[in-house]
């Protein structure tokens, strides 16, 4: 901020960030002082983690994170991982994974509260998510 061209430069003054979870914005910035999360962040704060690289657009941040997701992706947290990736972020790996995980396991992903939560909400990505599914299961 004090680089470039913003109010906090001509200022002279930097305002509190008061949307985001301070104890995660915590581990973001000692992500982009260390380069390093420790396994409880990964564990416990990924999902509001990867919001906060996708909002101050920390690149490297964001790819760990969705990486990390991937990875722990269950029948479980499929929807809510879907749903993250499609409605907020720009987390196009994360999106093709669990939607490559609905197609192989649409039963037990079904037969979640995650799943049966986003029926009754009728989420707006249900329709793109349909539309993915569709495509991939076209020979």
């Amino acid at each position: 901020m004090s680089e470039h061209k913003t109010a906090e430069r001509f200022l002279n003054k930097v305002y509190n960030i008061q949307d985001d979870d301070p104890d995660v914005f915590h581990e973001a910035l000692r992500y982009l002082y260390t380069g390093r999360m420790t396994s409880g962040t990964l564990d416990k704060m990924a999902v509001d983690v990867l919001e906060v690289a996708d909002k101050y657009m920390l690149d490297q941040l964001r790819a760990e994170f969705e990486t990390h997701l991937t990875n722990s992706m269950s029948a479980d947290n499929c929807v809510k991982l879907l749903a993250l990736a499609v409605q907020s972020h720009p987390a196009m790996h994360l999106k093709k994974f669990a939607v490559d995980f609905l197609r192989r396991f649409p039963f037990l992903v079904m037969a979640t509260d995650g799943w049966k939560k986003a029926k009754e909400e009728k989420l707006v990505w249900s329709c793109e998510l349909i539309e993915n599914v569709k495509s991939y299961c076209i020979v």
